[in-house]
């Protein structure tokens, strides 16, 4: 369940939550880049046969969590391209053991 504490809790909400008494990690205030949540759900879903959704049901579930997140709007398309592409919120909400920031390219 996206809001709920079901299984691994919350991956909805938590925006700005980070530095408070009660950080919610979640997609919206952890997750640097949306690759980690494709990754997330495809070794997950669905609970009864982790690791059996097509592609075309995986990327459908990726974008309804990232709608559900206001990170995507309802008309935009999930795909590899535009995964890779996507400007998560806590993107550069990382530092390093110096305390500085580091950018990651993985391609």
């Amino acid at each position: 369940m996206l809001g709920g504490r079901e299984r691994g809790g919350a991956l909805i909400g938590g925006r700005g939550t980070l530095t408070s008494k009660y950080p919610r990690r979640t997609i919206e205030s952890y997750w640097p880049y949306a690759t980690i949540l494709f990754d997330y759900i495809r070794r997950a879903m669905p609970a009864e046969k982790p690791g059996s959704l097509d592609p075309n049901d995986l990327y459908g579930v990726v974008a309804f969590a990232l709608y559900r997140g206001e990170i995507i709007g309802a008309e935009d398309v999930m795909n590899s391209s535009t995964l890779q592409l996507l400007q998560m919120p806590n993107r550069d909400g990382f530092a390093n053991a110096r305390g500085t920031f580091e950018t990651f390219n993985w391609r």
